[in-house]
């Protein structure tokens, strides 16, 4: 295990020590001809001894692993050295939470819910692919220099505890409750010191917020308090409701900034704050105003109220939205439009304009987005079959930690090109009659492209762990007998999972429509015949191996 004289994880290359941190001691490493950067955690020394809480660890790390999403520190590998668990995660240049807390303190409402919903937001799509994280604390959310909040760990260092139950859901829920309130008041609301376990001493007794910062609204006040019920079925029934909520807030919150401000500071008796004049007189003096005898005084001098009353007057030459017109064009304004008490005012009619221009903004950058995104996903497509191309090549060659790296390379890829064919265009595509063949057809590919990755990292991670050598192909390491048959019997559940998920791309591949574009029929026909040759070369290893009948 490495030391201050240590180069070398596993298979990565040890760049530079970070110290120790809760339960495990973190390393920045590099691995593979990609040489990019991975935080590395290995298992504290004292707890070697520790077997359940280290298998623990490793049922999580499996679970978690191939699970990715924009707020969660992707988990990338997980493996055993000297005798010490480790893990493997993306590098992320990043602030933790609880070190920005420690220096500044608590934080506004607007920034805790900000935080709260891309927190809440990852747990919701890790509940829906049955992962809990069960260790949510302000020491694992990380914080980008744009405030993206992203939490790490998924839990595996909270597996050593000690805690018999195995964390749900609404502890989940109950924790975010917790962090809510340490954001908004700097400490725990139970009295505990921030960064530690708020599962450890539950239950806390419910504090409002409010009653320790009283700037913190009394609707956020309600919130952390539900999440913090002490009966689980009082909380909230998903982080997805629990999300929705906090939403509802924000949006809630400013549409008080453009509405609530705006009407009370600006109601129709007051002077308005964009144009600069006072508000039109009540149309019977306007009318009075007309007529000879009034305007200025008999004696001829111009006085104050006389300068006042011309200056309203010509705030009154102005026709719909401050647009300056003729006098002539005024009055007819004035007696063919709608009455003078059903117009909107100037600052209601300003903000209608600016809210109409807003919203076209919004629908063009979406639609914008819209496109882009539905364009990536041939682009995606090509990055992931040719990762998984050059990884089933690297596999047959005998360089299997080479070919994990391009099938790890492939899954991201694959990912993204997923998470494309969820989005919404591309689901209207989909729909369309004889238009929308194309477009099913390269989401199946997707799919199987993904599952085809996946197998590729589980049969590359059971020949390092069969310690096949490098530089021969399974089936000659087998011929030569520098594989021990003991070893490959033992570790024969990487090799079926592989074949499971191969037999599942194709399934895929076979479900997807005939496409009318060639530039989509070519790389499916290409992708079938890959996957079937890596489904059959693995076959033919098992039943070589006697794994098979």
């Amino acid at each position: 295990m490495p030391g201050p004289g240590r180069a070398h994880v596993g298979e990565y290359a040890v760049v530079e020590r970070l110290g120790t941190y809760c339960n495990a001691e973190r390393f920045k490493g590099r691995r593979g001809v990609l040489r990019t950067n991975a935080l590395i955690q290995v298992l504290n020394r004292e707890l070697d001894s520790d077997s359940s809480a280290a298998e623990h660890m490793q049922a999580k790390a499996a679970t978690a692993l191939g699970f990715r999403h924009p707020n969660v520190v992707a988990l990338l590998d997980y493996g055993w050295d000297g005798g010490r668990f480790f893990w493997v995660s993306e590098w992320t240049e990043a602030e933790s939470l609880d070190a920005l807390l420690g220096a500044q303190g608590p934080l506004g409402a607007e920034a805790a819910v900000e935080i709260a919903l891309d927190i809440t937001l990852a747990l919701e799509h890790m509940h829906a692919a049955g992962l809990v994280h069960g260790d949510i604390a302000s020491r694992n959310v990380l914080l980008s220099p744009a405030w993206d909040a992203k939490l790490t760990d998924l839990g595996i260092t909270g597996a050593v505890t000690g805690e018999d139950r195995a964390p749900e859901a609404s502890d989940d829920i109950y924790a975010v409750g917790v962090l809510l309130g340490e954001m908004l008041t700097g400490s725990m609301l139970g009295g505990a010191p921030p960064g530690t376990d708020p599962l450890g001493g539950r239950p806390l007794a419910p504090v409002a917020p409010s009653a320790i910062n009283p700037d913190v609204p009394p609707e956020i006040d309600a919130l952390v308090l539900r999440a913090l019920a002490s009966d689980p079925s009082e909380r909230f029934a998903t982080a997805g409701a629990f999300h929705s909520a906090l939403s509802n807030w924000r949006r809630s919150r400013l549409e008080g900034l453009i509405w609530g401000e705006a009407s009370s500071s600006y109601g129709d008796d007051a002077a308005s704050p964009l144009s600069g004049y006072p508000s039109p007189d009540p149309p019977s003096e306007r009318a009075a105003s007309r007529q000879p005898g009034h305007g200025a005084p008999e004696t001829g001098a111009v006085s104050d109220a006389h300068r006042a009353r011309e200056a309203s007057e010509w705030d009154r030459e102005r026709g719909p939205e401050g647009v300056i017109v003729l006098p002539e064009t005024a009055a007819h304004h004035r007696e063919v439009d709608t009455p003078a008490d059903r117009r909107p005012s100037g600052v209601r009619a300003s903000i209608a304009i600016v809210l109409r221009r807003v919203l076209l903004a919004v629908l063009l950058i979406l639609f914008v987005d819209s496109v882009y995104v539905v364009a990536s996903l041939p682009f995606a497509l090509g990055t992931a079959r040719a990762q998984l191309d050059q990884g089933a090549r690297e596999l047959r060659s005998g360089s299997y930690g080479a070919a994990a790296d391009h099938f790890v390379e492939s899954l991201d890829a694959s990912n993204r090109a997923v998470g494309v064919t969820r989005h919404p265009p591309f689901l209207l595509l989909e729909s369309l009659p004889w238009v929308g063949r194309d477009p099913s057809a390269m989401g199946e590919m997707a799919t199987a492209t993904r599952q085809a990755a996946l197998a590729g990292v589980a049969s590359s991670r059971g020949f390092i762990a069969m310690g096949a050598p490098a530089g021969d192909s399974p089936v000659e390491a087998l011929r030569d007998r520098t594989l021990d048959p003991r070893t490959v019997r033992d570790k024969q559940p990487y090799l079926a999972r592989s074949r499971e998920l191969l037999e599942t791309s194709l399934e895929s591949l076979d479900r997807a429509p005939e496409p009318n574009l060639g530039f989509v029929a070519g790389p499916l026909r290409a992708e079938r015949a890959a996957v079937a040759q890596m489904l059959a070369s693995l076959v033919d290893f098992e039943t070589r191996a006697g794994l098979l009948p």
